[in-house]
């Protein structure tokens, strides 16, 4: 087994939630502390108490380092040549999904016991995206001399971000210091119905998305007495079915709601419900057009009801046009290491490193996401998941090969 599917592999057993990294982060650091050309840095103490609405998850500190005490789960590390020079960096993700894991004959990470066991799973090929980062910072470090000796470069750093699912993460990474001096940024991901030892360097239809919550208040009341009390519930379910009615997946408009709340008992009117909903669409501008429909469908239904409805904006995400100079370079690499280049390929999801890619691009700087193939055991977001390992070798070769292009 090669190191960096070993890699892959234990991070496969420590699937965290969104802001919940914890452990995946204390096994990156301790990875790369081994590394003596690399420099750390974290989010600020006190990024939680900025961010605490968008974050929706009890705070936690942790002394990540002697005396250095973080509460949001995101790292950048760096290497620096000059104090000239083009400022490089990649991004990948940490966190895992609330999904239960497969625990059967036939599923590799069952038959080669590294399959998860806390409820989560790393089942979008993120335990890969962090491996393929880690090999790539081992092989700098060792290989540093000679590449300060002959690069052009003024640095190359790597940002683990915390809470993609959600696109949440994606706005506080952008909004940080991470980005301040980062001239060319390299975002990637694997798998997305590509096949191994493809590349998509120029992927289209990244879907503008807007996350929120709904919180509808009422008044208790018993229910033979319903006219004493605010039903919570029964507007929020209004909402939702005729918030739904606007989804259009052929014009591409995407609604969906989950997990629904309203804690209580039968024969109690609920004074409390909320729920989880998301818009995405081809179009950046349907984001605020139906977000001002559903508004409208809350002022009408908390009217008739008399509750009162909290409507919280979560994550978010844009679309994403690659800089043209990367895409025609990242072609010829791929020529060179093998890999075929899929000339129109759709992403047809949602990527919060566009928020990434959009702040970079906005300060002048270029910015790009790609896709690598990678023979899938079942779609993504599936209990069944899992990938390819073989292309994490050459997806390695691909990132120092990146590098040694801007050098």
């Amino acid at each position: 087994m090669s190191d960096i599917i070993a890699l892959r592999r234990h991070l496969h057993t420590l699937p965290e939630l969104a802001f919940k990294e914890w452990n995946t982060l204390a096994y990156i650091v301790a990875t790369l502390k081994q590394c003596t050309h690399l420099s750390f840095e974290y989010l600020p103490s006190g990024t939680y108490d900025k961010y605490k609405d968008l974050i929706n998850t009890d705070k936690k500190e942790v002394e990540i380092e002697p005396g250095v005490f973080i509460d949001v789960p995101a790292l950048k590390v760096s290497f620096d040549f000059a104090q000239d020079g083009e400022n490089l960096a990649f991004r990948c993700d940490m966190d895992a999904l609330p999904v239960e894991e497969a625990h059967c004959t036939g599923h590799k990470p069952y038959d080669l016991n590294f399959v998860s066991d806390n409820g989560n799973m790393h089942a979008c090929a993120h335990d890969g995206h962090m491996a393929i980062a880690l090999m790539s910072i081992l092989h700098i470090d060792k290989n540093f001399e000679k590449l300060k000796s002959h690069t052009k470069l003024g640095s190359v750093s790597f940002i683990f971000q915390c809470a993609e699912e959600g696109c949440r993460g994606g706005i506080i990474i952008s909004q940080s210091d991470f980005l301040k001096n980062v001239d060319t940024l390299y975002c990637y991901h694997l798998g997305m119905r590509l096949p191994s030892l493809s590349i998509a360097t120029n992927p289209k239809k990244f879907l503008a998305t807007q996350k929120f919550m709904l919180k509808m208040h009422g008044v208790k009341a018993h229910a033979g007495r319903p006219h004493q009390g605010v039903n919570a519930l029964l507007p929020l379910c209004s909402i939702i079915l005729d918030f739904m009615d606007y989804a259009d997946t052929q014009n591409g408009i995407y609604i969906n709601f989950g997990n629904m709340l309203s804690p209580g008992a039968s024969n109690i009117v609920p004074d409390f419900a909320s729920v989880f909903g998301e818009i995405r669409s081809n179009d950046a501008a349907n984001i605020d057009i139906y977000y001002k429909k559903l508004v409208e469908l809350i002022d009408k239904y908390t009217q008739d009801s008399k509750a009162v409805c909290e409507l919280l904006p979560l994550g978010r995400a844009v679309g994403i046009e690659n800089s043209s100079c990367l895409v025609q370079s990242l072609n010829s690499i791929c020529s060179d290491l093998g890999f075929s280049v899929a000339e129109h390929f759709d992403f047809n999801a949602s990527e919060d490193a566009s928020l990434l890619i959009e702040s970079v691009q906005k300060r002048g700087g270029q910015a790009m996401h790609f896709v690598i193939g990678a023979n899938l055991s079942a779609e993504h977001h599936n209990a069944l998941f899992d990938f390819d390992e073989s292309v994490l070798d050459k997806a390695c070769a691909l990132i120092l090969k990146i590098i040694e292009s801007r050098s």
